[in-house]
């Protein structure tokens, strides 16, 4: 898991890693269901000195149904505002 954050101005579409799922800023939970399935909150306590800019969460990893083989998948979350 990343914290992304935007390199160049708004819509540039370049992101650079800020922080990353084994520092103290962040916390990865992942929670089996029902339907096998599993549910994955990402924890992020953001610093009052974050710089105002836009950032974004992904989550890379690989997923298996049952018997199928692994398929590998890279996620991001919509684009957000930090702001002062």
């Amino acid at each position: 898991m990343t914290i992304q954050k935007e390199n160049g101005g708004v819509g540039s579409e370049e992101w650079f890693t800020l922080y990353r799922d084994e520092g103290p800023q962040t916390t990865v939970s992942m929670k089996r269901q029902w339907d096998l399935s599993t549910v994955v909150e990402v924890k992020w306590r953001i610093a009052a000195d974050e710089k105002a800019s836009r950032y974004r969460i992904c989550h890379q990893g690989s997923s298996q149904f049952l018997w199928q083989s692994r398929t590998p998948y890279k996620a991001c979350s919509p684009v957000f505002s930090i702001r002062p």
